[in-house]
């Protein structure tokens, strides 16, 4: 009867030790661009279904994953907390599945040996217990935007759940059938969540060594599983083509990445064993050299261990069954494949952290067999272990509250993290601290002169700033630098614009909606640089294609209207204000454009009405002024003329 309640109760004590992050919002760690930007991927119709299983967004093809996030929008909206909830219960089911997974392999390794029997649930429990409430696991679970390890982990642990039932299954009957179905089933669930699961058929190769003492040669059953994986690798290929990414693809040869591998192996194994100083970002050093001593040692106690498991692979399978497993379930996020300006990431422990914790509940189940008289203090240590990583992680998870603190915590621990500058500027842009955030754009870049989108950042600040020329060199190297970043040629394109180079302008903009030709942005833009030169047809074609794409853009209701009352198209034009003062009530060049079609039409009090409402909305708007005044003395009164 216990045994049927330790999932129960792992599942609750996860929700505990991880309830901070209900009270945490988004962070401009993606989960902007992700999530509170795009708007492509909420909703469950045709073109959000469409979008979410043809989009290779941000580099990441997770249809599974972008459906988990259609499903959070249409239970809580844009609440950061049901957001999180949901990554929380996802946790807290793995949490339970993995106790499955443990008591599921403990048994296997246990054989028939009836003095280990009585303990395998509460060892299986310690070993998900120190999955599930490790430090390292906040990430994962706090950050919104790292959903897809979260949810791809619950697929791969329902595949190997599966996979067990199927080699505990007799041959050739229908439950064997069903179960391995159900595995191959589950693990192309996990595949569409996260690509890097592409290892797992590696993890089951070896589960059959060990525990499950089968034949060691590869069977035809494990095809298939192969051929998910190749699919899902000839996919992140994909994803990752032309990414921010190949800068660090290009400034790292092969033999930093293997260096980078080196140290990513040992980095994991480190963290696991002492969870202090675990940051949101560990950025790769901008010269190389930095990282040769850290990867020796590393590559150092990777080969001990190694040496270890081949020296004791009789006397303790386990060890060697763990390492490998551990090995190949990091090999895709080691650094051979590029996915950013990380070192290492603490969410890329998510897969790994599942064969390391096996080995806790398995001493410990050594020490009951063999050592009954060290039990109680066996016991004791365990539960002080597990304790001490609850108030770890519960404080861990506070960290991920917003932004700033977010941020600041990571310069405390390490000054030398451009992004952590970077985002903060980002943070003092919005919060109206101009000074302060170009201090800390320029300071991201003083620490890693090639970071692209502090220089994006810092021209855009320059521009505003009214400083043009400086600003669009600064986004001209930002292009240099990361040639696929859409986002730089939208703001030089307006850059140029402002300064009356609109030929320039439109190549620019034209470049902008080639690498992003799902944004809107660009392709208003070019639509205003084309009014400007009195091409109000074209002008109008492009408006439109603003509005195929983003259909509540009030942006692009506006100048669709001013393009059609251009072409005196007078009815058409009103109609598209009207849809923009719907979407943004308070659009003052709306107001006041309103009411220059309404005066065409002689309907000169709705047009004074639209023109006063311009006004109030933005005092300054002079175009306003000058419009309602003519109105007013187009209809004979003058004394009622506002003071400028």
């Amino acid at each position: 009867m216990a045994g049927r309640l330790l999932p129960g109760f792992i599942a609750l004590a996860t929700l505990a030790a991880f309830s901070p992050i209900l009270r945490n919002g988004f962070v401009n760690l993606d989960d902007v661009a992700n999530l509170v930007d795009n708007t492509a991927y909420r909703g469950f119709g045709l073109v959000q279904l469409r979008w979410m299983f043809g989009a290779f967004y941000m580099g990441h093809y997770q249809p599974l994953t972008w459906l988990s996030y259609a499903w959070d929008y249409w239970l809580w909206g844009m609440s950061p907390s049901g957001c999180h909830l949901t990554s929380l219960l996802l946790h807290a089911l793995n949490a339970a599945l993995f106790y499955q997974v443990n008591l599921l392999l403990l048994r296997a390794a246990a054989g028939t040996q009836p003095r280990k029997q009585g303990s395998i649930p509460l060892c299986a429990a310690a070993s998900a217990l120190f999955f599930a409430l490790h430090p390292l696991r906040v990430e994962p679970v706090a950050w919104a935007s790292a959903r897809n390890d979260v949810l791809a982990g619950a697929f791969s642990l329902a595949t190997i759940i599966c996979y067990l039932k199927t080699c505990a299954s007799p041959d050739e009957t229908p439950w064997r059938r069903w179960w391995y179905a159900a595995s191959l089933g589950a693990y192309a669930g996990a595949l569409l969540s996260r690509g890097t699961a592409m290892t797992l058929p590696l993890v089951l190769i070896v589960l059959d060594r060990y525990p499950l003492r089968r034949p060691s040669r590869l069977r035809m059953e494990k095809l298939p599983f192969a051929a998910l994986a190749a699919a899902s690798f000839i996919l992140e290929v994909a994803g990752r083509w032309g990414s921010l990414s190949e800068r660090h693809f290009v400034a790292y040869p092969f033999h930093g990445r293997l260096m980078q591998a080196c140290y990513g192996l040992a980095f994991y194994v480190w963290k696991t064993l002492a969870p202090f100083h675990l940051l949101p970002l560990y950025e790769k050093p901008y010269a190389l050299s930095a990282l040769l001593w850290p990867s020796l040692l590393s590559l150092a106690a990777v080969l001990a261990i190694g040496w270890a498991a081949i020296r004791w692979r009789d006397r303790c399978p386990a060890l060697a069954a763990a390492e490998i497993c551990y090995a190949v379930t990091l090999l895709p996020v080691l650094g051979f494949v590029t996915f950013g300006p990380q070192l290492v990431a603490d969410r890329y422990s998510y897969f790994s952290g599942l064969a390391l914790a096996p080995l806790f509940g398995g001493g410990l189940l050594w020490v009951m067999a063999n050592r009954p008289s060290l039990k109680i203090a066996a016991w004791a240590i365990i539960g002080g272990v597990l304790v001490a990583l609850s108030v770890r992680t519960y404080a861990q998870a506070r960290i991920w509250k917003d932004s700033p603190t977010l941020w600041n915590y990571t310069l405390r621990i390490n000054p030398a993290t451009s992004t952590a500058h970077n985002n903060l500027g980002i943070c003092a842009n919005e919060s109206g601290r101009p000074q302060e955030a170009l201090a800390h754009y320029r300071e991201a870049l003083k620490i890693d002169p090639d970071h692209a989108v502090a220089r994006y950042n810092l021209g855009n600040m320059l521009v505003q700033s009214g400083q043009t020329a400086a600003g669009v060199q600064e986004l001209l190297r930002a292009i240099a630098l990361a040639p696929g970043m859409a986002e730089a040629y939208n703001s030089l394109g307006l850059a140029l614009e402002d300064t009356g180079r609109l030929a320039e302008a439109e190549g620019f903009f034209k470049q902008a909606t080639l690498l992003a030709p799902d944004s809107s942005d660009p392709w208003n833009n070019w639509c205003n640089a084309l009014q400007r030169q009195g091409l109000w047809l074209q002008a109008e074609g492009y408006c439109r294609q603003a509005l195929r794409l983003k259909s509540d853009s009030p942006q692009a209701h506006y100048n669709l209207g001013n393009s059609l009352l251009a072409q005196n198209r007078i009815d058409e034009a009103i109609a598209h204000y009207r849809q923009a003062l719907g979407l943004l009530p308070n659009f003052s060049e709306a107001h006041n454009s309103l009411g220059l079609a309404l005066a065409r039409k002689g309907l000169w009090p709705d047009a004074m009405a639209q023109f006063q409402q311009a006004i109030a909305n933005d005092p300054s708007n002079a175009q306003a002024h000058s419009n309602l005044r003519q109105a007013l003395h187009a209809r004979g009164r003058r004394d009622a003329v506002p003071a400028r």
